[in-house]
């Protein structure tokens, strides 16, 4: 459930594992204008990003791009993975933590394990990791 005074505020973060995910939520991005922290930049095989039809959503509906926003390419998660780089995704879970805590949220939603896009487990993995590290911490935190 979403608490009812994070659905108008600044208090909330989508983190999405590729762009156009924003579109599944977009009654509530409108409602919470929450910062946008999405991981690739949706090129897939293709190798071209889908960045920027996420940025005139987000500009549309007055919500913020995150520190974290298309970082890296498809292939470069796929690789990560592969060569069994876990330092990366660790450090990028400690680097989310940090933002969370400076922006002061309080609820997290963001993409599901689905067991067939690695992205989108790893997505969901930092996720829980980073509000598992805030909750020890003392940080009063929501998420789905």
């Amino acid at each position: 459930m979403i608490p009812s005074d994070c659905l108008t505020t600044s208090c909330s973060a989508l983190i999405i594992a590729h762009p156009g995910h924003e579109i599944r939520v977009h009654g509530w991005l409108e409602l919470a204008r929450p910062f946008v922290f999405v991981l690739t930049d949706g090129s897939g095989h293709s190798g071209k990003s889908r960045l920027d039809s996420t940025t005139k959503v987000l500009k549309k509906v007055n919500a913020k791009q995150g520190n974290i926003y298309g970082r890296f390419s498809d292939k470069q998660v796929y690789a990560a993975i592969l060569n069994r780089d876990f330092d990366l995704f660790i450090r990028l879970t400690e680097e989310l933590v940090d933002i969370l805590t400076q922006l002061r949220v309080e609820l997290v939603i963001g993409d599901a394990v689905e067991g067939y896009n690695p992205s989108h487990d790893i997505c969901r993995l930092i996720i829980n990791a980073a509000v598992e590290i805030l909750l020890k911490r003392g940080h009063k935190i929501d998420f789905c």
